[in-house]
Parts: C-alpha cells; sequence; structure tokens
C-alpha cells in the first residue's frame, strides 16, 4: 500500500492532478450532504 501511495503522491505533485482531487473530494462532499 505504502509504495501505491508514493506513486499517488508522485503523481499528485501536478497541479492539474491535485486540482482534479480536491474538485472530486469537494463535489463528493456537497452532494453527501
Amino acid at each position: 500500500m505504502r509504495f501505491v501511495l508514493g506513486e499517488i503522491l508522485k503523481v499528485s505533485r501536478d497541479r492539474n492532478a491535485v486540482a482534479a482531487l480536491y474538485k472530486a473530494i469537494v463535489l463528493r462532499f456537497i452532494i453527501g450532504v
């Protein structure tokens, strides 16, 4: 699992990837509530 998380973190260094993750999380929170 740690290796997988490491790979995800490496990819997340791209601001686009981070922005996409944030949007997905925010949308889930809004829809969830």
